[in-house]
């Protein structure tokens, strides 16, 4: 088996390349831009602002807990100017120091005027020194905007990846807890 260093893979905000196996069994390395990626825009969503993706990717750094923004949800005027996300979260986070993180969520958030539609399954859900992983979905302002976000109970740095439904108004956005005001979980 050949061995690659983790000198070698280039670390940016997003991953550069991803290390796995190939169908004969030895390790490769693939960058992330040759992957196969669709970002698709629903023509039929009503407001035209429903997209897919298969890799949507955002990473934090430094130690607090963390919150990843979804969207803001201020101004929105009528039942059919929704905004959110349907699909599906992963949640990883590696390290000799700290405790590792490898998490999948298959999340509901949308927000519309008059509605509020959320669920959460968590699966595939390993955490933390004691195995725990215990997120929350809900609401908070970031630099005075109000956003509908989740609430990851890690201290430490981590990679998120997003693969689904979202609208165009989505930022997912990594920040700190102590940066946000007014959590609420929905």
């Amino acid at each position: 088996m050949e061995k690659i260093k983790l000198s070698e893979v280039g670390l940016t905000n997003a991953p550069s390349a991803i290390i796995g196996l190939t169908v004969d069994h030895n390790v490769a390395q693939v960058t992330v831009d040759s992957l196969s990626k669709v970002e698709y825009a629903s023509l039929i969503s009503g407001t035209d602002k429903m997209r897919y993706t298969q890799l949507r990717y955002g990473s934090s750094s430094g130690a607090g807990s963390r919150i990843l923004l979804f969207v803001p949800i201020s101004g929105l005027t009528d039942k059919v100017d929704a905004t959110g996300v349907l699909g599906s979260l992963f949640v990883l986070r590696a390290g000799i120091e700290y405790s590792p993180m490898m998490v999948k969520a298959d999340i509901v958030l949308f927000r519309s005027a008059s509605r509020l539609i959320k669920d959460m399954n968590v699966t595939g859900a390993w955490g933390g020194g004691d195995g725990s992983v215990n997120f929350k979905l809900g609401h908070c302002n970031y630099n005075g905007q109000l956003y509908l976000a989740i609430k990851l109970n890690t201290e430490y740095s981590l990679t998120t990846c997003f693969q689904g439904f979202y609208t165009s108004d989505c930022v997912f956005r990594n920040v700190i807890e102590e940066d946000v005001t007014d959590w609420t979980d929905l």
